[in-house]
């Protein structure tokens, strides 16, 4: 197998780029993505790594202006067809919405919105929802609110 050492090379730095993403965050307190076959994995992650997949082959995938070279990168399940930088990807956590209703998720706040979060080999996928698709039942206790 004589493999062209550049094409190597890059494969290793997105690669890499995927491990980067998962340390970025960990550190940011986000949650630990799931690392899974795609075959395991929610309905939510088969159907937004199906878009990326299909755009990326028919040339419609979309790219973040700030992605020049291998470096984390972000599929929102809301826009699957594109990849997000690390920072762009940070800075749309505000006013992402609900997954599930379309509402705003409060990504932001303290016990607002659910995020899941699972690294593909060089992405890392993530979707959220509000709290109240998250969390169906409510807070309401065992036997209701009244």
């Amino acid at each position: 197998m004589n493999e062209d050492p550049s094409d190597t090379a890059t494969d290793d730095q997105i690669l890499a780029a995927g491990r980067h993403a998962e340390r970025l965050l960990i550190e940011a307190g986000r949650p630990v993505p799931v690392q899974i076959t795609p075959e395991q994995a929610a309905p939510w992650f088969r159907e937004t790594r199906d878009v990326m997949l299909r755009a990326e082959a028919d040339g419609t995938l979309r790219y973040c202006d700030h992605l020049t070279a291998p470096q984390p990168t972000v599929v929102l399940a809301e826009t699957p067809d594109r990849l997000a930088c690390w920072d762009c990807y940070t800075k749309a956590q505000a006013r992402r919405l609900c997954h599930l209703c379309g509402g705003p998720a409060g990504t932001q706040s303290l016990h607002g919105g659910v995020e899941s979060v699972i690294r593909g080999p060089a992405a890392v996928y993530s979707r959220v929802l509000c709290d109240s698709c998250a969390n169906p039942a409510g807070s309401r206790g065992t036997f209701g609110n009244g």
